[in-house]
């Protein structure tokens, strides 16, 4: 296999630059440039020999400063060898060694899974994000909490062993600039990135998860198109399978109209126009008391304007919850209005205590920004229809929804763009355990949760939510709930 950036050193000086680019290549299918201390092996994959450390113990290691320049490239290719995708973190060895699961391709520390340790790097990650690139110091969402740190990451791609997967990650520290490629594929970017750090010159490279090949480092942005010729020049039919779950994750298309339709059998509960101060009569507002009076939620006729401040803050983050519980098979629907750009919102049913009470009612309400309430502290299921902050791609309508407080991913795919400043329709819908989303009655997300997968049981019981996180602005109107009870 030729390496992109001999050829790119090599076509830009025949070109009469005065200065070829600075790069680092290991080709990781011999030693070349790579010093071991440890066990290692060499492993052919269909066709293409790669690296791997047989042990957690093995310091493999390249040294280089490029990834220090102001701006560069790091690519390399590599195949796992066995099927990855999300899973929690639980068994022996987490109590020993809370990043055990966390697969690292590139590290600037050793333990080289030690991820808030690590200053430079790129990571598989066993939750969400699933891959990380950093140039920063600290634990992620410590900094993403408060700043604009440099990060990007790949929210969810499952691995399949057999398939080879080139992965290159670009910079520009001037400009905050960060972008990550998956087979020539753009997956995710932080063009809002600060504080970069330098990383430490010694590079520990993989681990026993992963088998690795054609590592480089060059001083130079490299194209997209170059990257994807790069990737098309040597991918093999094994890779079938995983591009097309590249192309669901980045391909922006609704599904059909939905199948489900509210029968004679489903009852209105609650209906909310959101066009009259009393309208907001029993809503609980939940952020941190320092910022209450910098939200605004407020009423008129054409309905809610809900607005965080833009300042980014664990307290500058609301949640709206309903005046009451609804049980059964549930529906809740909403017209939504975009009103800024940017901010990420989120509608939330289902939501009650660990054993099914009432949260508000037993607990009382923790007067708080963070987002525990809904990952850790309540059962619930959140869908994120707006998600335009840093490291989650703009160019593009995201679409995520979890299971909590298991945090599982039931669903992540990508829309069509949502107009600012035009009415849209949201309906999400739970029948037995089927639970599906809507945006103008075509089929956002539908899936199946499944009691017997150790995430918990099926809700059917709990409150509904509405969340903002920093600089949100959404309006909302003829809030409708309707309920189909077992009992």
């Amino acid at each position: 296999m030729v390496n992109l950036f001999l050829i790119l050193s090599f076509c830009n000086n025949v070109t009469g630059r005065q200065s070829k680019p600075e790069s680092f290549f290991a080709p990781l299918s011999d030693l070349t440039n790579l010093s071991i201390d440890g066990d290692y092996r060499f492993v052919d994959i269909n066709g293409m020999k790669g690296f791997q450390p047989t042990s957690i113990h093995t310091k493999a290691f390249v040294e280089t400063k490029l990834h220090q320049g102001d701006k560069g490239t790091i690519s390399f290719w590599f195949s796992p060898m066995e099927e990855l995708d999300f899973f929690p973190s639980s068994g022996s060895r987490p109590d020993e060694d809370l990043n055990a699961f966390d697969y690292p391709f590139v590290s600037d520390v050793f333990p080289s899974n030690q991820i808030g340790k690590m200053n430079f790097g790129v990571v598989w990650h066993n939750g969400d994000p699933q891959i990380l690139g950093k140039f920063s110091s600290g634990g992620i969402w410590a900094k993403m909490d408060y700043t604009l740190p440099p990060f990007v990451f790949i929210e969810k791609l499952p691995m399949h062993p057999g398939s080879w997967y080139y992965l290159s990650m670009t910079w520009d520290r001037n400009e905050g600039k960060i972008e990550i490629y998956i087979n020539g594929v753009l997956m995710g970017f932080n063009h809002e990135a600060a504080d970069f750090v330098k990383g430490g010159e010694k590079l520990y490279i993989g681990c026993p998860m992963m088998v690795m090949r054609e590592f480089s480092i060059t001083d130079e942005i490299v194209a997209q198109g170059q990257i994807s010729r790069e990737y098309q020049k040597f991918k093999i039919p094994e890779n079938k399978k995983a591009d097309a779950d590249i192309a669901k994750m980045t391909t922006p298309v609704y599904g059909p109209k939905t199948d489900l339709e509210l029968d004679n059998s489903w009852v209105e509960t609650y209906s909310c126009p959101f066009t009259k101060e009393e309208d907001l009569e029993g809503w609980h507002f939940q952020t941190d008391e320092d910022y209450l009076d910098s939200m605004i939620v407020e009423t008129s006729p054409e309905g809610m304007y809900f607005k965080t401040p833009d300042k980014i803050e664990n307290a500058t983050r609301l949640t709206l919850w309903g005046p009451k519980t609804f049980e059964g098979d549930q529906c809740m629907e909403l017209d939504f209005r975009l009103e800024t750009p940017k901010g990420l919102a989120l509608v939330i049913i289902c939501a009650s205590g660990v054993a099914r009470e009432d949260f508000i009612t037993d607990h009382g309400l923790k007067m708080t920004g963070k987002m525990s309430p809904i990952l850790g502290e309540t059962r619930n299921y959140h869908w994120e229809f707006m998600r335009r902050v840093n490291v989650i791609r703009t160019d593009m309508e995201t679409q995520s929804v979890y299971k909590n407080p298991w945090g599982k991913h039931l669903y992540l795919g990508v829309i069509p763009k949502i107009e600012q400043n035009r009415w849209y329709k949201l309906r999400m819908i739970k029948i037995g355990n089927r639970i599906q989303g809507t945006i103008d009655g075509k089929i956002v997300f539908d899936v199946t949760d499944h009691p017997d997968q150790h995430n918990g049981p099926v809700f059917d019981f709990g409150r509904i939510g509405i969340r903002h996180m920093y600089h949100t602005g959404v309006r909302y109107k003829n809030l409708v709930v309707y309920e189909k009870r077992k009992f």
